[in-house]
This record gives C-alpha cells, sequence and structure tokens, in this order.
C-alpha cells in the first residue's frame, strides 16, 4: 500500500510548529523522572542526579513553562491533571495550575531515545493451582476486563460492566460465564453479520475470569503453562491521562492497559481543556477507548491509537486538530459497531475539527465516525481501509469537507453521508468497498430541534460530490447478500426536505463488465445507465465510465499514469488546492479526478 506522509503545508500547522519551538525554549525549569535510577525517589528535589521515581511525584512542583523529562522505564500509574479539584470514585485530585500560552506550556516529555512507558496494569505473582491448568490469585478485588501474559492479550470470560454499557446487546464479545467455562484459545472468530466473507479474528493467548464474589482472579494459559513462569499483567487503571488544564503537552510516552470499562465508557487519555498537545504518543490496549478529545483547540499530532477494546479515538468540542495519526485495529473485544466502535467515533457536537493524513486500517467498525449535530469538520489526505463497517461516515451534520481520502476494501460502503447537507465530498478514491463507493441520501430521520421547518425532518440539501474516483465497489467478495450489482452512487431521493443536491466529474469504473447502475435513496427509483441517469436528474453530465491507470494497484498505489482517462478530467473546486500526498493541484486548468493530481499535470 502506498502510505507516503501526508504532509499539506499550511499556515495553522506552521504557526503550531513556531509555537511548539517556542515552548521548548521558554521553559522555567526542568524536573527529571527515573524509576531505574538508584536514588531515585519522590522526595527528592527532581534533578538528573536526584531524580523522581514517578511522574506523580513531580505534580505538585509544576507551573507554567515547566517540563517533565522521563527516563526508560515503566511507569505503572496515571496522571490526573483537573482544571478544578476533581471527586470521583470517593478520591479527590487537586487541582492542576495550567500553562499560560504555547511559550510557555507544562510539558511531559519521554527523554528523547528512551523507551517510557506509562500502563495501567499490575503484575501479579504468586499464583497457586486450582485444578489441572488453572491457577488463581486471591484477594482480588479490581473488576478487571484485561489480561496479558508475557505482553499477549488473553480471552476474557464472563465480565461485568455498568449497565450502559451492556444494555442492547452492545457488547458482543462476550465469552462464557464463569469458571467452567475457562479454556484456552489460539484465535477468536467473529463472522461479519452483515453478510459476506469478512471475518475478524482476536489473536489470544487463553483466558482468565474474575470471580468478583469470592475476590479471586483465575487464569489458564494455552498448554497449561504455570503463569508463575510468565510475565502476567492485568489492568487496574482507569486512565493514563486526563487533562482539564490548558496548555498541557504531553510527548513520547508509550500507554498500555488501561481499564475504564468496568465503570464507565471512558479513554485511557482523557484530552480535555483547552490548548493541550498530545504527540508522538503510542497507545494501546485500553479496554474500552484509547483517547477521547473534548474542550476546545487541542490537537494530537503523530500519535498512534491501536488495539482498543472498542475504538481508537472519540470526542466532541470545537477547533480540535487530528494530524498525521492512527486508529487501527480497534474493537477487539466486539461491541456493537453500529453503536459505538471502530477506528474513531466523535460523537457529538464536533465543530470546526480538522482530521488529515489519518491511517484507520483494520477496525472491527467503521473508519472515521463522526455522527451527531456537527458542523465544519474537515477530513482529508487519510486513508481508511480493511474495515469492518464504513470508510468514513459523516451522520447528521453540516458543512463537512471530505476531500482527497484512499477508501479501499472496506466491508461497508466507501464514504457515508446520511442526512447531512452542505458537504462537499471532493478528490477520494473509493475502491472495492463491499457496499457503494459514496452514499449521499436524507432517510426522513427525526431531527427534532435541527429538523426541517415544520416537518421536523432533517434536512438533507446542498451536498456537493465533484472529482471522485469510484472503481469497483459492491464487491462480490464483501458485499452482503445481493449487492454485488447495486450503485457505486447513491443521491437522495426527491423528498421535500432533500433539494438541491449535486454531483458531477466523477470516475466511474467495473471490472468484468459488471453493471453501473445509479440508485436516488435506496434504490426505489434506479437508473441503469449514465445516461438515464444525467438525463433524469441532470446529475454527472461530466462524469465517465472509463478504466483509470495507476502507478501499482496490487500495492495500493493509487497515483494515476501517463494516459489516464482521469487526468485534466475535472474542472477546479475552490474547496481543493492540494491533493492526498500535498501536491499542489493545477490553479485554473482542469484536474485529476481521485485523490491524487497527475505529476508534473499542476500549474503552481
Amino acid at each position: 500500500m502506498y502510505l507516503k506522509p501526508f504532509r499539506s503545508p499550511s499556515l495553522l500547522q506552521a504557526f503550531f510548529v513556531v509555537s511548539l519551538a517556542m515552548s521548548s525554549l521558554a521553559h522555567s525549569a526542568v524536573y527529571y523522572v527515573s524509576t531505574g535510577h538508584p536514588a531515585a525517589c519522590d522526595d527528592n528535589p527532581g534533578t538528573e542526579a536526584e531524580p523522581f521515581k514517578t511522574i506523580n511525584g513531580a505534580l505538585p512542583h509544576l507551573g507554567p513553562g515547566d517540563e517533565v523529562i522521563v527516563h526508560e522505564g515503566v511507569y505503572r500509574e496515571q496522571l490526573v491533571l483537573p482544571a478544578q479539584d476533581w471527586h470521583w470514585q470517593r478520591r479527590t485530585y487537586p487541582a492542576f495550575p495550567s500553562g499560560r500560552s504555547y511559550a510557555e506550556m507544562i510539558a511531559f516529555t519521554a527523554r528523547p531515545g528512551d523507551e517510557v512507558v506509562i500502563k495501567g496494569s499490575e503484575i501479579v505473582e504468586g499464583w497457586q493451582r486450582h485444578e489441572g491448568g488453572v491457577w488463581f490469585k486471591d484477594g482480588w478485588t479490581h473488576n478487571s476486563q484485561q489480561m496479558f501474559c508475557d505482553g499477549m492479550v488473553l480471552r476474557q470470560i464472563g465480565g461485568t460492566m455498568g449497565d450502559y454499557l451492556t444494555r442492547e446487546n452492545r457488547w458482543q464479545g462476550r465469552f462464557g460465564d464463569g469458571l467452567d467455562d475457562l479454556e484456552p484459545t489460539t484465535a477468536i472468530e467473529h463472522q461479519n453479520p452483515s453478510g459476506g466473507n469478512w471475518v475478524y479474528r482476536i489473536e489470544a493467548a487463553g483466558s482468565f475470569f474474575v470471580d468478583r464474589e469470592a475476590k479471586r482472579l483465575y487464569v489458564r494459559l494455552t498448554d497449561d503453562r504455570d503463569p508463575n513462569a510468565h510475565l502476567m499483567e492485568v489492568s487496574v487503571l482507569p486512565f493514563h491521562f486526563n487533562i482539564g488544564a490548558n496548555y498541557i503537552r504531553v510527548s513520547g510516552f508509550k500507554m498500555k492497559h488501561a481499564g475504564t470499562s468496568a465503570i464507565v465508557n471512558w479513554s485511557a487519555i482523557r484530552l480535555g481543556g483547552a490548548h493541550n498537545i498530545v504527540e508522538n504518543v503510542d497507545q494501546s490496549w485500553s479496554d474500552f477507548s484509547g483517547i477521547s478529545i473534548s474542550g476546545q483547540n487541542n490537537m494530537v499530532i503523530s500519535s498512534r491509537f491501536n488495539y482498543n477494546g472498542n475504538n481508537g479515538m472519540g470526542g466532541g468540542g470545537r477547533g480540535h486538530r487530528v494530524l498525521d495519526c492512527e486508529t487501527s485495529w480497534n474493537n477487539y473485544r466486539n461491541w456493537n459497531h453500529n453503536w459505538h466502535a471502530g477506528g474513531m467515533k466523535i460523537i457529538p457536537h464536533a465543530h470546526d475539527w480538522v482530521v488529515s493524513g489519518h491511517r484507520a486500517l483494520h477496525n472491527n467498525g467503521h473508519g472515521i465516525w463522526f455522527d451527531a449535530w456537527m458542523s465544519n469538520v474537515t477530513i482529508e489526505q487519510s486513508i481508511s481501509a480493511y474495515n469492518r463497517g464504513n470508510g468514513i461516515f459523516y451522520e447528521i451534520g453540516e458543512r463537512g469537507v471530505i476531500k482527497n481520502n484512499i477508501i479501499h476494501e472496506n466491508a461497508g460502503r466507501g464514504i457515508y453521508v446520511p442526512d447531512s447537507s452542505d458537504t462537499l465530498v471532493a478528490h477520494n478514491t473509493t475502491y472495492r468497498n463491499g457496499m457503494s463507493g459514496i452514499v449521499v441520501v436524507g432517510t426522513g430521520r427525526n431531527g427534532g430541534a435541527f429538523g426541517h421547518a415544520g416537518e421536523d425532518v432533517l434536512y438533507t440539501r446542498n451536498n456537493v460530490v465533484w472529482g471522485n474516483l469510484l472503481m469497483n465497489n459492491n464487491w462480490p467478495a464483501l458485499a452482503p447478500d445481493g449487492w454485488s450489482n447495486r450503485a457505486e452512487l447513491i443521491l437522495p431521493d426527491d423528498r421535500p426536505s432533500n433539494v438541491n443536491n449535486v454531483s458531477d466529474y466523477n470516475l466511474f469504473f467495473r471490472s468484468g463488465d459488471r453493471a453501473i447502475p445509479f440508485f436516488r435513496g435506496w434504490g426505489a427509483t434506479t437508473y441503469g445507465t449514465i445516461e438515464s441517469w444525467q438525463e433524469a436528474t441532470g446529475n454527472d453530465r461530466n462524469s465517465i465510465l472509463a478504466e483509470p491507470r495507476f502507478v501499482d494497484l496490487d500495492r495500493r498505489d493509487f497515483r494515476p499514469t501517463s494516459g489516464s482517462p482521469n487526468i485534466g478530467h475535472v474542472q477546479p473546486h475552490m474547496s481543493v488546492r492540494f491533493d492526498a500526498d500535498g501536491s499542489l493541484r493545477p490553479r485554473s486548468s482542469s484536474r485529476t479526478t481521485g485523490a491524487y493530481e497527475a505529476a508534473g499535470e499542476n500549474d503552481g
């Protein structure tokens, strides 16, 4: 797969680069943490010679402009940084000071070159044999949802969480009920319930069970091995960072094993407050969500949120930037992905977000999903592929811009925009998705205060589908039964709440002489040819049916090669100036259909 880093130049990004550089020069004090240092102690002054032993040990000393540099090691702790005193789970976390500006942030930094790991688990030793290959640990008071043997996740037997999480069969990953079901396994397969051949595989090293009444933790490893001979880690802490203060920067850490779902559906990293930055973080194996973003004007840069129980990223709020990040292999615990699961599930009221250069791959759910009453959201230059659901999902919103994305081989639709208005879907490449390539529909959904005047129905109007490449979608190997010959493109039907939706300058292609129908609504009105579609709807008058040529389709390099029919095909759209890898598109002449501009074809 062609995965060239996406770097679109912008004044906004340049400002943040300068701001971060200023931040590194403006610290009024630097403190050091080194759990492995022989003199480490939280009563120390926090110098290199006499460092703190824990990151929490540094918190009472910090003020605007200060930096905490953390040396190599594993830190089994959580950092809670509230703007005001916070009372939770019978404990009070004292207010933490905010930074004053980007030049005076409070920074938590992993020492460059060191592997600094924050873990929400504790090591469990002293196992006793129950019977056969089953071992136990007495006095276990945590409602743990995850256990790891030498870093590999084990299968949970039974398990209880808050009613909010389990009602309506939201959690579909439950196995067994108790001790009698404690059996080893090497893999668990979840078939696609919507049909098709999609399978989600969970690798596991065995099974564990928490007996809450007896306060006992049980485990059975594959081959009935002795857990005392292995590193056994069990999730006990909800968070890695819980940030409510402002102007905080967290950089360079690995984070693993947080557990919140026994209490509530929160994330391992809670990024609230304002003007905070999480960068170069590698988070994984939270039992529910990797990171949630709330508050305003926060940034997540060059970070990964993978292998989480439900989703990699959640949140809401306004003015956030998610730049060059990844959310892959999430929902390993198999929650209902049509409720809340997958790569990103952002809900509700997300405003003025930019998601750029994102990768959402192999998620057990949708790839990038914004849901409910959002506006001014840009999703650009991203790859969403091999997910169980839709590639990009923009549901119940306004003024979205979905441009220059590559969406391929997802089990659902490539780009799905239901019950939204004033949204631009432009210059995307959709290939071999299980359902239609691009779908913009108005379902007549009740909109409450946001509904169509006098009808209480959500508007689906003024959407534009422009310059996209739609190829071999409704792919038979992924399509649900009976869907392989449905439309590449679906636009809204003609109900009164669906008006002025426009599609043009797209390229459509299907191999193997497969027909390319067009739908209005869910197929109630079907057009078997592009000519009948053009005549009846006025859409796609300048669109073409032709086979594009790529640099290397087998390796999913969708850049066009010389002579491809999509080169020079699209009239410029003012909202699309760059392509998927940041190259300028022509200013005044015709542009290339799809996510990439042809090399040498732009005029600057």
